[in-house]
């Protein structure tokens, strides 16, 4: 909150103008490849075989984006008290939350088959949603591992759960 766009111009070398044509509000610098991200998700997902078990198919993309985060450690362990602490930067993450939630619950519907009733998109959706803040959480509490190797750990936990979600 108190960091200002004039000190964001500054340490970049431009104009405030400049900073607010990319960047219309400060937690846009934070979150501005959101739409992109979004899209690999879905892509990612998309990707995966129609063969494969719901489950499968959400541990191997989690793997993959994991397995990218593996050298932003230091980034990680920084942004994740500032998303956990900071109320607008709080508040933004958790509407990015609220999209990768509704990308895979999406996803899930359309792999499953799924109906107006059927439970399971939405609850495997929400569970990986979940596991994004109980591992923020964990980061900011303290846990020395690796953003990565603890999603991946929920992910596991979770996936013993949802294995049967084909069924």
């Amino acid at each position: 909150d108190a960091t200002t766009m004039d000190a964001v111009a500054a340490a970049a070398d431009v104009s405030v103008r400049t900073v607010f044509r990319y960047f219309p509000t400060k937690e846009d610098l934070v979150f501005a490849d959101v739409d992109a991200d979004l899209d690999d998700l879905r892509a990612l997902l998309d990707a995966r075989p129609d063969d494969e078990p719901v489950m499968s198919s959400v541990r191997a993309v989690v793997e993959v984006l994991a397995g990218r985060m593996e050298g932003g450690r230091d980034a990680d362990v920084r942004m994740a008290p500032l998303l956990h602490d900071e109320p607008a930067l709080r508040q933004r993450y958790l509407a990015v939350l609220d999209q990768v939630e509704e990308t895979i619950a999406d996803w899930a519907r359309s792999r499953l088959g799924s109906g107006p009733g059927d439970l399971r998109p939405g609850l495997l959706a929400a569970s990986m949603v979940s596991v994004q803040r109980v591992v923020v959480d964990a980061v900011v509490a303290g846990d020395p591992r690796p953003l990565s190797e603890l999603i991946v750990e929920a992910v596991a936990l979770i996936g013993r759960g949802f294995d049967q979600l084909d069924a």
